[in-house]
């Protein structure tokens, strides 16, 4: 083979690659910075967020999870949580100074809210009309995120809340509902210190069901609404919880007076939380005895 037709070979191979690179998605789209490229979301332990009219939500990290310190002390949904956190690793474009700008065009004077992430504030803007990105100030800086990732931003507290009635590691030790009154016994299956009547077996499962209950939504408690009882929890962890039977259908509804905020449940759940067993189900268990 001549140095001629070698070269030319070579010369072939060096523009293939060349054009594989300039055609590589990596290549000619370069990803987009994070919003916080020195913070990643599994390292952020501190959330505050603040909101015009609205109280601070305090959002704090521990080995057993998130919790929620403010404006009220609840374990926290890590899912809700976790949408906010995603802030820190939001795609961001633009990014110019916010020295001796007017920053009201951006919806930043003042900003609609401010979010915290560990040490780093990040201030929220108003969106651009054309790519429908929102403006948000780091420091000095104003670039622009997807939107998506501001949304949790503006939810209010009892979103933050989590799903589960009975906060991690506070297991039942006795449960108190209307018709109904259970302790847990030395050997770990319930007593029926009332008067229900109920089977062991029955017992067993409605304290299981309490202890893992987990509503579909939490919202703020209804003010002034009417109670058809309460039903009252003690755990080996803290003080009873108290439960407020706000609602039974067409959907049940269960507050935490103490803490502002509603659990709901679809109205199949009123017979699981709040019946021992269902009349068909507590006579065969009575009867295969």
């Amino acid at each position: 083979m001549s140095r001629t037709v070698l070269n030319g070979l070579l010369l072939l191979v060096v523009i293939g690659l060349a054009a594989a690179v300039w055609l590589s998605p990596s290549t000619r789209h370069p990803a987009p910075p994070a919003l916080l490229p020195g913070l990643a979301p599994d390292g952020i332990t501190r959330v505050d967020i603040q909101r015009r009219g609205e109280p601070d939500i305090v959002l704090e990290k521990d080995a057993h999870g998130w919790e929620l310190t403010a404006p009220f002390r609840v374990p926290a949904n890590d899912v809700r949580v976790a949408a906010v956190t995603a802030l820190a690793g939001a795609e961001s474009r633009g990014g110019f100074s916010a020295a001796g700008r007017d920053l009201k065009p951006f919806g930043l004077d003042p900003p609609a809210a401010r979010v915290a992430l560990n040490d780093t504030t990040v201030a929220l803007g108003g969106v651009e009309p054309i790519s429908a990105r929102r403006y948000v100030k780091v420091g000095n800086t104003i670039r622009l995120v997807p939107d998506y990732y501001t949304n949790g931003i503006t939810a209010p507290a009892a979103d933050f809340v989590s799903l589960a009635l009975l906060p991690e590691g506070h297991r039942p030790v006795a449960i108190a509902a209307p018709g109904i009154t259970l302790r847990r016994g030395k050997d770990g299956h319930w007593v029926d210190v009332g008067a229900a009547g109920a089977p062991g077996s029955a017992l067993d499962a409605f304290a299981d069901r309490w202890h893992r209950a987990r509503a579909l939504d939490v919202e703020p408690a209804p003010a002034g609404a009417a109670s058809s009882g309460t039903v009252t929890v003690e755990t080996a962890a803290g003080p009873p919880l108290v439960f407020d039977i706000a609602q039974r259908s067409p959907e049940l509804i269960l507050a935490r007076r103490d803490l502002g905020v509603a659990y709901h449940f679809p109205a199949s759940e009123t017979v699981k939380l709040l019946q021992l067993a269902p009349p068909a189900a507590a006579h065969d268990a009575g009867g295969s005895g």
